[in-house]
């Protein structure tokens, strides 16, 4: 997270980064004619929160102009919502006081899939004009972090714009939770048991896997058996189970290359795993496979 400050004149531009998201602070005093274009690519959402209206300003999107006033300053909380790749430029008469913030859509579809909300479609743009307290509220509270970075938890500001995006998608994109609270979402399910089978044979960390399902290493072992029905570490010695199964049936290796071949970390431990699972030693496993299904020279 880093909130370095721009000026270009009397302009005066902080910018903060959250993750995928960008928070900028656009102020500037005196009396004076600016003109704004902003235009990023790709897919997503620009929201425009007014601290401070300007004296006037005009608002083209794609060319077109979709507000304008005139010595009438606006209510101070009123926000706008636009494509990010609409090619947005704003004509405004100084002094004014704005906070922005710019969305990639595949951070809305990344929270959205984390709470189990289906893939939404565009978002609906309020009214220009139109005041929202839950975002005044929320660009308020990051004003600190944009004015002095140090002094502020990178967690709050994770939390803040985690919040937002919550805002978006229920104000302007109308979903609601289709999975059962205290379980993986979906994605998180799939992600988790592909970064977990990514390390049949080797060691893994439990908190990085957690991290890729964005929670806390807690909550993730506490989801994951809610809808798994058994721990992540239980989940993979399972799938270690299946692969040592394969090696023993094929009969080329020692047990202590399969153990070694299959992450555990001796031949003992292996034991101790095939066993528990299984109800008999790997050894005597193999034999009675191979008593079941004779090789024929």
């Amino acid at each position: 997270m880093m909130a370095p400050e721009i000026r270009h004149g009397a302009l005066r531009t902080r910018v903060l980064h959250s993750g995928d998201c960008t928070v900028t602070r656009l102020t500037q005093q005196g009396s004076a004619h600016v003109e704004l274009a902003q235009e990023q690519p790709g897919d997503g959402y620009i929201v425009m929160l007014k601290l401070r209206p300007p004296h006037s300003f005009e608002l083209f999107v794609g060319g077109e102009r979709h507000g304008h006033a005139r010595n009438a300053p606006g209510q101070s909380g009123s926000v706008c919502l636009v494509p990010r790749d609409a090619g947005v430029r704003m004509v405004l008469e100084a002094p004014f006081d704005m906070v922005q913030f710019d969305f990639p859509q595949r951070a809305l579809e990344q929270w959205a899939a984390a709470h189990g909300l289906p893939a939404h479609g565009p978002l609906r743009p309020p009214p220009p004009g139109t005041c929202d307290p839950a975002i005044a509220a929320l660009g308020n509270a990051l004003l600190p972090a944009l004015d002095h970075p140090a002094r502020v938890s990178p967690l709050f500001v994770a939390h803040a714009t985690q919040a937002l995006t919550a805002h978006l998608l229920h104000a302007f994109g109308g979903h609601a939770p289709s999975h059962v609270p205290g379980r993986l979402a979906p994605w998180q399910e799939q992600r988790a048991k592909e970064r977990l089978g990514a390390h049949r044979d080797g060691p893994v960390s439990i908190a990085a896997v957690a991290a890729e399902c964005r929670l806390s290493p807690g909550h993730f072992a506490t989801a994951f058996k809610r809808s798994t029905g058994c721990s992540p570490t239980a989940w993979l010695a399972s799938q270690r189970i299946d692969s040592s199964r394969a090696l023993l049936r094929r009969g080329e290796l020692s047990l202590a290359e399969i153990a070694a071949a299959t992450g555990f970390s001796d031949q003992a431990h292996f034991t101790r795993a095939f066993t528990r699972v299984t109800g008999m030693p790997p050894g005597a496993w193999r034999r009675q496979q191979l008593v079941r299904e004779p090789i024929y020279r």
